[in-house]
């Protein structure tokens, strides 16, 4: 099974290793420790929220909305309960956590800041 990595998630590691490298660079391992943690995390609920729409072409619309909806509460309250726990590794590690659940929004701000560029100098 081949794993292919999306446009997303190649800004989401891009974004993921710089924060990572300034976080080392001024001494902070804890906030390294917890965006790995929620990013690999994060990456997989992603993941694990996509298969819900994938191959549903075959269902009435209200049942896939359903799944994919539920799919997505759930991943929410696993974010609040990771961050409910990253709480007691200190705020570095909060913080860290935090931005790490955040990752996939900044990726798609990138995306859309990198597309509004390149529309505009075209």
């Amino acid at each position: 099974m081949k794993i292919r990595i999306t446009t997303n998630e190649r800004l989401m590691l891009i974004i993921g290793v710089a924060a990572v490298v300034i976080a080392i660079s001024l001494g902070y391992p804890a906030f390294v420790a917890g965006l790995l943690i929620a990013s690999i995390i994060s990456l997989a609920l992603q993941r694990w929220q996509a298969t819900a729409v994938a191959g549903l072409d075959n269902i009435p619309p209200r049942k896939a909305f359903n799944i994919y909806f539920g799919r997505s509460l759930i991943r929410s309250l696993l974010a609040l309960a990771l961050l409910a726990l990253a709480r007691y590794g200190g705020i570095e590690f909060l913080l860290g956590t935090l931005l790490g659940l955040v990752l996939q929004v900044l990726a798609y701000m990138a995306e859309a800041i990198i597309m509004i560029i390149v529309r505009k100098e075209g």
